[in-house]
């Protein structure tokens, strides 16, 4: 299945992932998601790529950042566990939660070597 997902801006509280509360919006989003299903329809594998421009912004203070995240991510889901997956690939951003690990972590790579791998828990990726 092939669908262009829309990136919705969203906001952390102080303490979820990082000390301060914060907002991540995407100025650029043109992305292209290609899932494979099981047999049961859910996903089990998926590539997403195209442009995306994080602005992340302390709520605190009003200052932000623009990283160009554009890229290829892999995620590859777990079975029997929604939405947690792995995923790697070139620029990304994750938000890590309380019950994650690592915890209360926001990691934007942002340089154009493979950028490593990170679990997305319960969809809060």
């Amino acid at each position: 299945m092939v669908t262009h997902p829309g990136s919705v801006p969203f906001e952390y509280a102080a303490g979820d992932v990082c000390a301060f509360p914060a907002r991540a919006e995407f100025p650029v989003s043109d992305l292209t998601l290609r899932t494979w299903n099981d047999a049961e329809g859910r996903p089990r594998y998926a590539v997403e790529s195209g442009a995306l421009v994080l602005r992340a912004t302390n709520l605190r203070t009003g200052k932000s950042v623009d990283r160009d995240v554009s890229g290829t991510a892999v995620m590859r889901y777990a079975p029997g566990r929604p939405g947690t997956f792995v995923m790697s690939g070139y620029g990304w951003a994750t938000g890590f939660h309380g019950g994650d690990r690592p915890a209360h972590r926001w990691i934007v790579a942002r340089d154009r070597g493979p950028a490593g791998n990170a679990a997305g828990l319960n969809g809060k990726e």
